[in-house]
């Protein structure tokens, strides 16, 4: 998805696959994935994405690999995480593990994205 991300913009999701850059795309939330959810961002890519968006997020799945390339950004680069949980360890069961699952298996799925997407953004913004 890098090709397609604007020039500048307040907020960048990081995510782990094209379908979900793509769908993060179509709701006009610029999106970038690395190679596959065991890769994360170079020192040189998250350096240029920082100069070009104001804040980063990762959202990747909620198992062990998604786990282990989120928490290894926020360590590097202090990218806040999000995980789209599922009800183990007391968690938020989100309804899906990552956000077209998420988007797919609501009732009423545009509101809760946005209501999720509010959310993530309140959460960047204290």
């Amino acid at each position: 998805g890098y090709e397609q991300l604007p020039d500048h913009g307040e907020y960048l999701v990081v995510t782990k696959s094209m379908k979900d850059v793509m769908f993060l795309y179509q709701m006009g939330i610029p999106a970038v994935a690395p190679p596959s959810e065991a890769c994360i961002l170079t020192q040189d890519e998250y350096n240029e994405l920082k100069e070009r968006f104001t804040k980063i997020v990762s959202i990747y799945d909620y198992d062990l690999t998604g786990l282990r390339s989120a928490n290894k950004m926020k360590r590097l680069y202090n990218i806040p995480r999000v995980f789209l949980t599922n009800g183990r360890f007391n968690s938020k069961d989100y309804g899906g593990k990552d956000i077209t699952d998420f988007f797919k298996n609501q009732d009423n799925p545009k509101v809760k994205l946005i209501k999720l997407w509010q959310e993530i953004k309140t959460m960047l913004d204290s």
